[in-house]
């Protein structure tokens, strides 16, 4: 068993870990991937987040973060490891072959580390009907009616303003049920109504923050009705990442389902999580890049793992594989 497997088995939530116990002597070692695999998904519930953590795994290998701006000329050598990264969304990784000479080939894997998902309008407050709601809308082609009725919380990046003359940003992950669209109930819709229904992303998939009344009573600040969010999300995220309200300039933040991934089916050959499409292939991608390195000083060519973002949107972004990107590493 690799490191890699050990340290995931080790780290595992124990339901996932208890799953593959009941049936261990069915499975080789190999299938411990399984566990490192839904433990990346959970981890990454936004493109942000995914490559934080393809990132850590890289520098955790051995391998050199190049900054796109710098100069590469006497940085990139045969049998060297790097990455690249961009709107911190998008991540190059590649090694050089030990025997590599100028003019040799590239062996390219991709993937893309974007997700149909909900995110947050830049201009999200709404109450109505007595509810403090999220203004939301639908990123890529997602199977929308499977977003009621979950546990949804948020994640993705923030910018803070840290002086008068710098703004840093910063990853925020609100791991818990802070938010939740509800399908009408049972007993307030016919069952014409119910066979007709149709989501209409504008008004159906506004989540549910609060209630006015709760709002009013815990004593949460005043609406201003000038701002573009309510401030239980704003203090709320001031809360998670230790900073003031005030520093808070902007941020792109996804909703996320909570419930973690996990092996299920009686014989524990399934695996059950978010994000599959496409996070499965970032993570095969960047360990297959990993687990080939014992042979990279033979090799002649480049080995490349990209990772793009806004795939489930058509790719054509300065982080999309629609971009220069790969190429612009690859010329380098």
């Amino acid at each position: 068993m690799s490191a890699t497997t050990t340290t995931a088995k080790k780290t595992a939530q124990g339901t996932v870990d208890a799953s593959f116990r009941r049936h261990e002597h069915a499975w080789s070692n190999e299938q411990y991937y399984l566990v490192a695999l839904i433990n990346f998904i959970d981890k990454s519930p936004s493109p942000f987040h995914a490559v934080y953590e393809t990132a850590k795994a890289l520098t955790s290998a051995g391998f050199t973060h190049l900054k796109e701006e710098d100069n590469w000329e006497n940085a990139v050598l045969p049998g060297g490891k790097y990455f690249v990264t961009r709107n911190q969304s998008a991540i190059v990784a590649f090694a050089v072959g030990g025997q590599y000479k100028k003019g040799n080939g590239f062996h390219i894997v991709g993937a893309h580390t974007d997700s149909p998902c909900l995110k947050i309008k830049p201009v999200s407050k709404i109450e109505k009907e007595g509810t403090i709601q999220l203004g939301v809308e639908t990123y890529g082609g997602g199977l929308w009616t499977t977003w009621f009725d979950r546990d949804l919380g948020v994640a993705g990046r923030v910018f803070v303003r840290e002086s008068d003359t710098s703004m840093t940003s910063r990853l925020v992950l609100v791991n818990r049920p802070i938010l939740r669209v509800p399908m009408l109930a049972i007993h307030l819709q016919d069952a014409d109504a119910r066979k007709a229904f149709s989501v209409n992303a504008e008004e159906h998939l506004r989540p549910i923050l609060a209630t006015a009344a709760a709002a009013e009573l815990t004593g949460a600040r005043p609406v201003d009705k000038s701002a573009s969010h309510h401030p239980l999300l704003l203090d709320l995220l001031a809360t998670e990442l230790n900073v003031s309200v005030d520093q808070i300039c902007d941020f792109e933040l996804s909703l996320f389902d909570t419930q973690a991934g996990t092996i299920g089916g009686i014989l524990d050959e399934f695996v059950f999580a978010a994000r599959l499409d496409n996070l499965a292939c970032t993570w095969l991608a960047t360990h297959a890049l990993l687990e080939s390195l014992s042979s990279l000083e033979s090799e002649t060519n480049v080995r490349v793992a990209a990772m793009f973002d806004n795939e489930e949107v058509g790719s054509n972004s300065l982080m999309g594989a629609g971009s220069n990107f790969l190429e612009s590493v690859m010329h380098r």
